[in-house]
């Protein structure tokens, strides 16, 4: 049995952070660990911008020893196998010299906002402990 809290659904997207996939009109792409562990933490916190050094300290567990170019890369990754256009990317936001966020408000032409739900079960606040609920699960 799979344990719910692993799987979010924001916007158009379905993570799975066990499974490491992402699906988007019912396709599946498949993702690097590391790649669903930064998507799951950005989809977790919509809207809301994740600081490079909030990113690096969750997903690799450390705080200034990590390589923020690092991220950089990881995240160009995710909007080549997530984004429509990658190169305007619509759901990865880039905040230069702050970090990244997952977007989930478009002004439209009339200028006001469009809202999409974000369904969680549970957030995992650091890789760590999200290890630890997983693979506590998984010896049951």
């Amino acid at each position: 049995m799979r344990n719910p809290s692993t799987i979010i659904e924001v916007g158009p997207l379905r993570i799975d952070t066990v499974r490491h996939e992402v699906t988007h009109d019912n396709i599946t792409i498949r993702l690097t660990p590391t790649e669903s562990h930064l998507l799951h933490l950005l989809a977790v916190n919509a809207n809301d911008i994740c600081t490079l050094d909030q990113i690096v300290t969750h997903v690799w567990g450390f705080g200034e020893a990590g390589d923020k170019y690092l991220v950089k890369a990881h995240i160009r990754h995710l909007r080549e196998k997530i984004e429509p256009v990658p190169s305007k990317p619509r759901f990865i936001i880039s905040s230069p010299g702050i970090g990244y966020m997952y977007m989930l408000k478009r002004p439209t032409v009339e200028g006001s906002l469009i809202t999409q739900e974000v369904q969680t079960v549970e957030i995992f606040p650091s890789r760590l402990q999200w290890e630890r609920e997983v693979n506590g699960s998984l010896a049951e």
